[in-house]
């Protein structure tokens, strides 16, 4: 099945009288994406449009998702590990033992703020810019 064909089944799939709007963020607001994917994907969106999509640029804030990531692997590097590490120290490579006793140092009030954040990205679906109600097919 190719692509155009499986967004035409997803698309059709959609209850009747359901809103078709689709945020499009081709490259999730600035990630490197190979030209040749790019190309792809671009090519695509003239298919939800003619599906009778709204289509309309639009990008959760990634911005500080990778804060959050460190943050919360290494509180979980810590509390999963820091006994076998405590007992197998000479085993560890030198980047896991840093990754796992910088969980250590992680307070209370970061791992707060980063759960709080990551839930906050989580949802990040429901806070992309409104959509109009005119379609982007004049692009």
């Amino acid at each position: 099945m190719g692509i155009r064909s499986a967004i035409v089944r997803g698309v059709r799939s959609i209850a009747i009288g359901a809103a078709r709007a689709v945020a499009w963020a081709i490259d999730l607001g600035g990630l490197p994406l190979d030209r040749r994917v790019r190309k792809v994907l671009e090519a695509q969106r003239k298919t939800f449009e003619d599906l009778g999509c709204i289509v309309e640029d639009a990008c959760p804030d990634f911005g500080n998702v990778n804060e959050i990531f460190l943050t919360l692997r290494t509180w979980a590097s810590w509390t999963t590990y820091k006994d076998l590490l405590a007992q197998h120290r000479s085993q560890f490579k030198p980047d896991a033992v840093w990754d796992i006793e910088s969980g250590a140092h992680v307070t209370g009030e970061e791992l707060g703020r980063a759960l709080d954040a990551a839930g906050s990205v989580d949802g990040a679906d429901a806070r992309v810019p409104a959509r109009s109600t005119t379609s982007s097919s004049a692009r």
